[in-house]
């Protein structure tokens, strides 16, 4: 009798035998990271910036989250065993979990730092990762289309705001009561928010100027140069989400995009030249979007577009001095504070003698916290996590996305503080950037994963 080979027939297509939406619940609730921020929650009464009731400390979308992914654990075998795998098969992955859990554990008992900003901005983080790389393709497909909807909103709210010189979410906030934690953040209630930096729906500017980087980077990677309506609605959201930068005032967000932009597009060039393959494509769409951006660069000049961002430049509003006292504290710190951290007592007081409202660069504050017996496995972990466990599951592309986010630890309190910008920023990645065969290698148990082959995830649309 001959052999029988495993084939994908009508029983293997079945994604989950019992609840087959759980996938794309999860992916809605991945989705809700980037659309409620902490100032949209307020909107709502959930005062997630502090100060409300204990169950709003954390995200709604984190307690979602627990709850469909404990669904789709329960009733979807295919997806258990990739969850598990995924930790199972992934030490950098493993061990940044780890660093994660000892930073919190530390911090909680020697300087009773609070355990939600360490759940939300990395647990949320890492699960929301990791479950990206466990659905389908047709999924991810799904995912990037309401991420495309989320940002093209936001571009056009944030053009629209810079038009209108207003930021229509704290204006609204504004007009809302709040608690005293949350007057230390937003300022007191009635008081103008408008002060020319802008951020959309995206809560933050730094947070938004991050996103738009992030989307503009994503647009770009993972699109192949071809002769395509695809392909040059892609350049044209690249080139969208990366003007939006400018009215957020974010100037390391925008200095560091340009730079990952213009390495992307030599390194694509440099080796299009070294195979001996001219992709004329790539050349048109340079040569063309080239002369469209000195037009239109020309024109927004002439209209005090670029005017935010000239004025952070010019005007930096105590923000670098703020850095500059937070390395001084490291530099007046004791051996054994750097390397064991401060008291909570001791660190307010700090920090006060400073006059600062907060420490402005991540890696500070968990020195200062943990010390560097818990930072330095937390900042080793956290880059195996970026460049070595997510190029596993997506193209080479997501370095450059990986970059970004690097980058933006040093320059805001984006890992820090509590917040979603992490989680957000690899949604956009991952979606964008998950490799389409990434679930033709899996072992053979998995026979009822649906394995439809895509093309590449731009191509696709």
């Amino acid at each position: 009798m001959p052999l029988r080979t495993a084939t994908l027939g009508r029983p293997n297509r079945r994604r989950s035998t019992v609840l087959p939406p759980l996938p794309y619940v999860l992916a809605l609730i991945a989705v809700l990271y980037l659309v409620l921020s902490g100032l949209t929650l307020l909107i709502f009464g959930w005062h997630y910036v502090g100060g409300g009731a204990a169950i709003q400390k954390l995200h709604p979308a984190s307690y979602l989250l627990l709850v469909g992914l404990s669904l789709s654990l329960v009733f979807d075998p295919p997806f258990r065993w990739l969850f598990v795998h995924r930790f199972a098969s992934d030490p950098s992955l493993a061990l940044f979990v780890a660093a994660v859990l000892l930073t919190a554990i530390y911090s909680y008992f020697s300087a009773d730092t609070p355990i939600a900003p360490f759940v939300d901005t990395f647990g949320a983080a890492i699960v929301s990762a990791v479950v990206l790389t466990c659905i389908s393709n047709q999924q991810i497909k799904f995912i990037r289309r309401l991420v495309d909807a989320i940002f093209i909103v936001n571009i056009v709210v944030i053009f629209f705001e810079l038009v209108q010189q207003t930021d229509f979410v704290m204006d609204y906030v504004s007009t809302l009561s709040r608690t005293p934690e949350e007057v230390v953040v937003l300022g007191v209630q009635g008081e103008g928010s408008f002060f020319g930096r802008l951020s959309a729906l995206f809560g933050h500017p730094l947070n938004a100027a991050m996103l738009f980087g992030i989307y503009s980077i994503a647009n770009l990677v993972s699109t192949p140069m071809r002769f395509s309506p695809a392909c040059a609605a892609r350049l044209s959201l690249s080139i969208l989400s990366y003007l939006a930068i400018f009215p957020t005032g974010s100037r390391a967000s925008i200095a560091t995009t340009t730079i990952i932009l213009l390495l992307y597009i030599s390194a694509s060039t440099i080796g299009s030249l070294s195979s001996g393959y001219l992709n004329k494509a790539g050349v048109i769409y340079v040569l063309v979007v080239g002369a469209a951006l000195v037009v239109l660069g020309a024109f927004l000049w002439s209209v005090g577009f670029f005017d935010p961002m000239l004025d952070r430049f010019e005007h930096d509003a105590g923000s670098a001095l703020s850095r500059d006292f937070a390395l001084e504290v490291l530099q007046n710190a004791s051996t054994f504070t750097l390397w064991f951290g401060f008291s909570q007592t001791d660190l307010n007081e700090l920090q006060q003698s400073f006059g600062l409202i907060a420490i402005e660069i991540a890696w500070v504050n968990f020195i200062l916290v943990g010390g560097l017996i818990t930072t330095i496995p937390l900042f080793i972990t956290f880059c195996l996590f970026l460049f070595r466990s997510l190029r596993k599951y997506c193209d080479v592309g997501i370095y450059f996305v990986s970059l970004l986010i690097f980058e933006s630890t040093f320059a805001s309190n984006s890992i820090w503080s509590k917040g979603s910008a992490l989680t957000s920023s690899l949604i956009v990645g991952i979606s964008f950037l998950r490799r389409s065969d990434l679930l033709l290698k899996f072992h053979p148990k998995q026979a009822m994963m649906p394995v439809r082959r895509f093309d590449r995830p731009m191509l696709a649309n």
